[in-house]
């Protein structure tokens, strides 16, 4: 494996972790605003929960890539 195709493998991991780190604080973020009581039951609540499982979904689907990509790029280095 060469230097560049390294480098560019562990951007790609820093890239889809910050991704997921990203979308887990937005989805947070989210569920603060529907733990907060401002009304009884509103219209968007129900998009909102739809909208939180779907980032929840990408950032683990980030997280898991990330850690495959690192994986095997550490595996590929080990049979060296």
């Amino acid at each position: 494996m060469t230097e560049k195709h390294m480098k560019n493998q562990l951007a790609k991991i820093a890239d889809y972790k910050q991704y997921s780190f990203i979308l887990l604080s937005l989805s947070a973020f989210l569920s603060i605003g529907l733990l907060i009581p401002s009304a009884l039951v509103t219209d968007w609540q129900f998009p909102a929960v739809i909208t939180l499982g779907i980032l929840l979904i990408a950032a683990m689907t980030c997280h898991r890539y990330a850690m495959k990509v690192e994986k095997r790029l550490y595996e590929e280095e080990n049979h060296k």
